[in-house]
């Protein structure tokens, strides 16, 4: 383990002055246990002791983002598909379009806000700033079968099953096309199954068959996700817990977030 871990290490260390800075850490601890640099230390040290371990139990290990843009940079490591990432953009993708579609609808407005639908709902259960981290954990046990579904995907990458990853993102397919239809933005599919006998025909709407569907498992934790509130009030409840909801601080903040989880199209465009 401790071997493979220094490997991996050496890896990681994809520049020559990264490998200064990491060298410096390691004599550093091996001195006298502590660091003048705990983040790198955490980033690499700690990154190559998680991959270290996703080697031996091959068991994927998608990694915190700031060590996952560290390993994309990394020669050594494959740049496969990702199952979080994949699952990520998809519901960044959909909440887009279902913001825009329903802002142009509605208002005439193209320009919304989508944050996180993870960190909105983290927000939304917490009173105060205490109950942050509690919360989160809580959701992580909430959607557990989320987590084994995308272990199972991710498995499915890295095993080249390519029929198994063809069945899951149908499903993330399909889920798109409920959405559109839930929303209003596909006229097109308002039949979802017709039944016909000797004696009658009945088609069945598409909105019930999908209602039915999206009830159960994996399909109903992602329609509640895809559907999560765009989160502005989020946003503000968070200055809030911070005691910044009417300083000038917390003003200039939210009009960073807002920037940074929007998604505005030019005025006069057609989308």
């Amino acid at each position: 383990m401790v071997a493979l871990r220094e490997t991996i290490v050496d890896e990681l260390c994809v520049t020559p002055t990264l490998k200064r800075a990491m060298q410096v850490v390691r004599d550093e601890w091996n001195t006298s246990q502590r660091t003048s640099d705990p983040h790198l230390s955490a980033v690499i040290w700690g990154g190559a002791g998680m991959l270290a371990r996703s080697h031996l139990t091959e068991i994927p290990y998608f990694g915190h983002p700031a060590r996952r843009r560290l390993i994309a940079e990394t020669r050594l490591f494959p740049r496969r598909k990702n199952a979080a990432l994949v699952l990520t953009r998809f519901l960044q993708s959909e909440r887009a379009k279902m913001f825009r579609f329903r802002g142009r609808e509605i208002s005439g407005s193209v320009g919304h806000i989508s944050v996180p639908p993870i960190a909105v709902r983290t927000i939304e259960e917490s009173d105060n700033i205490a109950q942050l981290i509690p919360a989160a954990i809580n959701l992580r046990d909430r959607y557990r079968g989320l987590r084994e579904w995308l272990g199972r995907y991710q498995e499915a990458i890295d095993i080249e099953d390519e029929k198994d990853q063809l069945a899951r993102e149908k499903l993330l397919r399909d889920l798109a096309q409920s959405l559109k239809v839930a929303y209003g933005a596909d006229k097109s599919g308002e039949t979802g199954v017709s039944i016909s006998t000797a004696f009658f025909s009945l088609d069945v709407p598409r909105s019930i068959v999908d209602k039915v569907r999206n009830s159960f498992g994996v399909r109903s934790t992602l329609c509640k996700l895809l559907m999560a509130p765009r989160g502005q009030k989020a946003l503000e409840k968070l200055l809030a817990m911070l005691g910044e909801g009417r300083s000038l601080l917390g003003r200039n903040v939210l009009q960073e977030l807002r920037s940074r989880y929007s998604a505005d199209e030019p005025t006069g465009t057609e989308a």
